[in-house]
């Protein structure tokens, strides 16, 4: 989670957790290389041929949206909510909840992938719910 003028990679390595796996491409486009690499690091609780499909229809990010900035992050003056992947290899359990630490964040655990929203639908609308009631 990124501070005030900090950048998602900065904060990545504050906690040592940069993925040295994921490089851009020549467009600066970073995506998972293959079917393996992709089950294991975003959808490891996912049957295979869910995760065939993920992987073929990935959407990569462009590798400058580690590199920007925040001026001020919402967090700081918004109530925050972290849906805690227990199963994630794509960000470390211990970083999230240092992040969610970080934010104040109101917290709900879950044995999931970095993919909680396919995998535990049920889950990621009971936080968005909770958040809901709480801005009314």
């Amino acid at each position: 989670m990124p501070n005030t003028q900090e950048n998602a990679a900065m904060a990545l390595e504050r906690h040592q957790a940069l993925n040295e796996g994921l490089q851009p491409d020549e467009q600066g486009m970073i995506w998972l290389p293959n079917i393996e690499t992709y089950q294991a690091v975003m959808a490891n609780d996912l049957p295979l041929k869910e995760v065939a499909l993920l992987f073929a229809t990935q959407t990569p990010i462009s590798a400058k949206a580690f590199s920007q900035k925040i001026n001020e992050p919402a967090w700081k003056t918004k109530p925050s909510y972290y849906l805690l992947t227990e199963q994630d290899n794509a960000l470390p359990f211990k970083v999230q909840q240092s992040f969610a630490n970080m934010i104040k964040a109101q917290t709900k655990s879950v044995a999931a992938s970095h993919l909680s929203l396919i995998s535990q639908p049920q889950a990621t609308v009971e936080l968005i719910e909770q958040a809901a009631k709480a801005g009314k």
